[in-house]
């Protein structure tokens, strides 16, 4: 009977973890850890649903206390969909569609994987640094927690011209 109660306690507590919405807990200790690195750009992708998209302001919110820079794409791009979004009290922005499961981090660098590896931490790139703190901070900032809410980072060699850091808002594990 009480290994019955068990499993029914745990089935409650997962499905509670299921229908709860993602949000983001220590804020101030999350904006803390980004505000030395204001001034980053970003753009932001979402999951397309609700949910996805709800948590997305309160990244985007948490962001730009931080002083980072969002810059979406100025028009739509043909094939890839893109979801309405009211950051604030601006105009929509048209926010491009990903397809992810939590939250991956691009960072986009000139250099090779081989040759960051090789660098101390504080020698890396300004954009791949803060895209390191950004993941451990989020991490630990939202709720429910899951370790899939924020899956590993990938390294990208982009031109210059290509905005540094790309945050996909998947949806939710």
């Amino acid at each position: 009977m009480a290994d019955a109660l068990q499993r029914a306690a745990n089935a409650e507590a997962e499905l509670t973890r299921l229908k709860t919405p993602r949000s983001l807990v220590h804020s101030e200790e999350l904006v803390a850890a980004l505000k030395p690195f204001n001034g980053s750009e970003y753009t932001l992708n979402v999951f397309m649903d609700d949910e996805s998209m709800q948590f997305t302001k309160a990244v985007a919110a948490a962001l730009e206390a931080a002083g980072w820079v969002r810059k979406q794409p100025a028009g739509i791009n043909l094939g890839i969909p893109s979801m309405d979004i009211v950051f604030g009290q601006g105009a929509a922005e048209h926010v491009p569609a990903c397809l992810a499961t939590g939250i991956s981090l691009t960072a986009h660098a000139k250099e090779s994987l081989a040759v960051l590896q090789a660098l101390p931490s504080q020698s890396l790139p300004k954009t791949v640094q803060a895209a390191l703190v950004l993941s451990a901070a989020l991490a630990q900032s939202i709720s429910p927690p899951d370790e899939r809410n924020v899956v590993t980072g990938v390294l990208d060699r982009k031109p210059a011209e290509v905005i540094p850091m790309t945050i996909c808002v998947g949806k939710k594990p």
